[in-house]
């Protein structure tokens, strides 16, 4: 066990932590692939990771943590072009950054963020579309895109939803849509 999956394993006796940053650099992707999601503390409200390189069905621990409001997936935190929630996670999750990945395409309906109000899209430059099913969850109040694909802008002024505010800033453009 590489020393980043023995730390992880460790968190779980941190019960009350609340907020948890994890970075990881140097240790091989490889090794990561082992690593202990489910040891996390059930009473994390924010979470960030960044460079784990995760595959995006390691997600399922981290979504039934059943305290989190706050996750900020950073530099291929997880990667994979296909990221398929499980029904019933995230479900008091009100703020999702996804931040540098090579995500494709994703499914996000109100089973599987039924609490999301804020969700931001930064530098996914391979991002075919912002799902579909976004627009139904009631709780949404504003979607921001910050240098996406194109296609990924386009979709995100394509949705009509009243009192969503949808903000897409990039290179080419910046809209806000209210």
């Amino acid at each position: 066990m590489d020393w980043s999956a023995k730390c992880l394993k460790e968190l779980f006796y941190l019960q009350e932590l609340e907020l948890l940053k994890l970075c990881f650099y140097r240790e091989s992707t490889k090794i990561r692939r082992i690593l202990f999601w489910d040891a996390l503390p059930s009473n994390l409200r924010k979470l960030t990771i960044s460079w784990s390189n995760q595959p995006w069905q390691n997600m399922t621990s981290i979504a039934s943590l059943p305290k989190l409001e706050v996750l900020k997936l950073k530099n291929y935190a997880f990667q994979g072009p296909k990221w398929e929630p499980t029904e019933g996670g995230f479900r008091v999750l009100k703020h999702l950054l996804v931040e540098k990945t090579d995500l494709v395409s994703w499914e996000a309906t109100s089973n599987h963020f039924p609490c999301l109000e804020h969700l931001v899209l930064k530098s996914c430059k391979y991002l075919k579309e912002v799902p579909y099913g976004i627009t139904e969850i009631s709780t949404l109040k504003r979607i921001e895109l910050h240098n996406c694909s194109e296609s990924a802008e386009i979709s995100a002024l394509s949705i009509e939803v009243e009192s969503l505010d949808v903000v897409i800033k990039s290179d080419r453009q910046v809209f806000i849509c209210i």
